[in-house]
């Protein structure tokens, strides 16, 4: 019995365009994309990558006189700008340098925290603050209006030992710099709320 020899005229069916494997590289780089976003930064930052960031969240505004050249370095050395400029997955806000608002949390029940915006914006910063105000909020922790902050949050304990012409130098160099208003946004409440860059785990 012979075998009956294939059709070579026999047009070929096109092949139905497979749609799933780009879409699920789409998803893919889309999560990614979303987990850095999220993701705390500085669980372990090299000292490489620490200069960077703070270099990138410093204002440009170039200072004055000598009480602001030496509140720029200590503002800078002290490393206000990495809780103090907004950060995510693109990296430092440099556009909106010491402005406040990136969202801070720790796993316990301090929960999430948001900085404080350090221009002097009368409304949304520290503006209304005097020169004694600033001190007092750098040695313990007490704000003009009452509020006090938690160590944890704002490290007073350890700028309490700070001299009193450093705190007036970092004071006289903020309120140098151009007023920025930015909205007030309140704290993400729950167990784990996302926030931009910091996690604390205790």
């Amino acid at each position: 019995m012979s075998k009956r020899a294939p059709n070579k005229m026999l047009k070929k069916m096109p092949k139905k365009p497979n749609w799933m494997s780009p879409m699920i590289t789409v998803g893919v780089v889309v999560l990614l994309v979303w987990v850095f976003s999220i993701w705390p930064g500085t669980t372990i930052m090299p000292a490489g990558m620490v200069k960077w960031r703070l270099d990138q969240s410093i204002p440009m505004t170039e200072p004055k006189n000598d009480w602001q050249a030496r509140g720029k370095y200590l503002v800078t050395t002290a490393g206000c700008a990495m809780c103090h400029t907004p950060f995510s997955w693109i990296g430092p806000h440099h556009w909106k340098a010491l402005q406040g608002g990136m969202r801070v949390r720790w796993d316990n029940e301090l929960g999430e925290r948001l900085a404080l915006n350090l221009t002097p914006d009368p409304e949304t910063g520290i503006g209304n603050w005097t020169e004694e105000d600033f001190i007092t909020a750098m040695k313990s922790g007490l704000y003009p209006d009452g509020h006090a902050a938690h160590w944890q949050a704002m490290p007073w304990d350890m700028h309490s030992n700070w001299s009193l012409d450093d705190m007036r130098a970092m004071y006289r160099y903020l309120m140098a710099l151009p007023p920025a208003k930015q909205p007030k946004s309140k704290p993400i409440r729950g167990p784990r709320p996302r926030s931009d860059t910091f996690y604390f785990g205790t």
